[in-house]
């Protein structure tokens, strides 16, 4: 979806690429602190943040919104 949306709202296939970037390090780093996200949250309330804040960046992502808060919105997506 990443690209049709670049090519919808004319973005560059460098941005669409360093959008995937940003997601990718994001879901990296959350995997990396998950076991200690657990302990300090627990399993219920992490789950329900994290489907929270995906859902917060798929909607953000959805609006017409500039560049900066296309990349927070994946990134948020990519640690949900």
């Amino acid at each position: 979806y990443m690209p049709l949306l670049g090519a919808e709202r004319g973005i560059g296939a460098w941005h669409v690429g360093m959008l995937l970037t940003t997601r990718a390090v994001a879901s990296i780093a959350s995997r990396i602190f998950y076991a200690r996200m657990i302990a300090a949250l627990g399993r219920a309330n992490l789950t329900l943040l994290s489907m929270a804040g995906g859902a917060a960046g798929f909607a953000i992502l959805a609006m017409p919104a500039p560049l900066p808060v296309m990349y927070a919105a994946v990134a948020c997506m990519g640690f949900g």
